[in-house]
């Protein structure tokens, strides 16, 4: 998580592209009790689809 969010500081349109929006996709899914601060945010930003 704190890769993503340093590689989106350094490059946001990288971020985007489709293997970091695929580990995204993964931390959501395994995720489950939220405790990885700002992943939601992350996923918003870069296009990742987020289910209630």
């Amino acid at each position: 998580m704190r890769a993503l969010l340093v590689a989106e500081k350094i490059a946001p349109s990288e971020v985007r592209r489709t293997g970091p929006r695929q580990v995204i996709t993964d931390l959501l899914h395994r995720d489950h009790h939220g405790k990885l601060s700002g992943l939601h945010a992350l996923a918003r930003r870069t296009g990742v689809a987020i289910w209630p």
